[in-house]
């Protein structure tokens, strides 16, 4: 099943890279660590689905100077989160560099206000905590039409970062 996913997602993405099985678990793992250290019991697990489901609408490379995100992110009448991370570095990005990236985002967010600091970006960060979310499928991509076109792209469902006047993450 997993090979014929893996064609299937190359069939529909000529410019998409598979995750090896060692950088899935990495993500998996680096999402269940930051969770664990604020309390979260509840894991994530790998969804081949949202990873197929991020490396289409990711394909599309449409945006600006990054990968817009998806205003249709919905399967099955789930809502899902979405992360972006982009890069203008031509080499070939490790996933563990957009979650290193979104998990410093920490440093930002505030429990007690549920706020983000003045003119700082935790989003990402609160996704990736946010305690209801327990699958997460992701997808790399080079899109050459964009300044920030070598993407990795995650989404989380059900996702997060919903009602965040009055609900926290965990």
């Amino acid at each position: 099943m997993y090979q014929y996913i893996i064609l299937l997602c190359i069939a529909l993405c000529a410019h998409c890279q598979v995750f090896s099985g060692h950088e899935i678990d990495d993500i998996v793992y680096a999402h269940n660590q930051i969770r664990s250290s604020v309390g979260i019991n509840e894991t994530v697990s790998w969804s081949n689905e949202l990873a197929l489901f991020a490396s289409a609408y990711a394909s599309n490379c449409q945006g600006s100077n990054l990968v817009s995100h998806n205003p249709n992110r919905v399967i099955d009448g789930i809502y899902l989160g979405e992360n972006i991370f982009g890069t203008t570095d031509i080499n070939t990005i490790s996933a563990m560099q957009a979650v290193d990236y979104w998990a410093s985002e920490k440093a930002y967010y505030n429990y007690a206000s549920n706020r983000c600091a003045l003119g700082k970006i935790c989003g990402h960060y609160t996704q990736m905590v946010w305690k209801s979310s327990t699958l997460i499928g992701c997808a790399r991509i080079k899109c050459s039409n964009l300044r920030y076109g070598n993407t990795i792209l995650c989404n989380y469902a059900p996702g997060g970062n919903v009602n965040v006047d009055s609900q926290r993450p965990y």
